[in-house]
């Protein structure tokens, strides 16, 4: 009798110990990911995203180039803009068009504008604190420090390829981006 209770008591720690253990795998393979982005040579990408004003929302496809020093952000829709090139060094939080500032409105009291959202999951990918990593629907998904009130949300697929990316200003989705095309070369 004694031993079958202290089996049956042993269940629930195996199982966590089991948790434990998957959650360990999720850390370490995005700490892989991020020590890829980290020391990359080049990293491009396209975001087609979404950017909520709170009551309106417009959508953009920009092209995202990172060489290792500054991140040009090239706008590919909506037309009107498009081929304007943004470029931003890591750690800034504005971003110029030929030296002058394009309004494309702010979407939080930090200044995150759709030009400077994917600089922000980029840095947020490579440096951000991990506040949390889960697996969902087959995706690895981390939630990332961006900003004092705002956090970075990045699913990677099967391949730790980034698919989707979020920003959250104050518990608001600011931000959806889908992506596409993300290729890294190694420095």
């Amino acid at each position: 009798m004694r031993k079958r209770f202290l089996s049956v008591l042993m269940i629930p720690l195996l199982l966590l110990a089991g948790c434990g253990e998957r959650e360990a795998k999720l850390e370490r393979r995005f700490g892989a990911f991020r020590e890829a982005v980290l020391g990359a040579a080049s990293v491009t990408f396209r975001g087609s995203l979404t950017a909520d004003f709170g009551g309106t929302a417009e959508t953009y496809v920009l092209d995202v180039s990172y060489d290792g020093r500054e991140t040009a952000v090239t706008v590919v829709e909506p037309r009107l803009l498009a081929g304007v090139t943004a470029r931003a060094r890591w750690g800034e939080t504005t971003v110029e068009y030929g030296g002058v500032m394009l309004g494309m409105g702010e979407l939080d009291a930090d200044g995150l504008t759709p030009a400077s959202a994917l600089p922000v999951v980029l840095q947020a990918m490579a440096g951000g604190g991990t506040e949390l990593i889960w697996q969902e629907d087959g995706l690895l998904a981390a939630r990332l420090y961006a900003g004092e009130s705002s956090r970075c949300t990045v699913w990677l697929d099967e391949n730790d390829v980034p698919v989707m990316a979020e920003i959250a200003s104050d518990g608001r989705a600011v931000i959806t981006c889908a992506i596409q095309d993300w290729k890294l070369t190694p420095g």
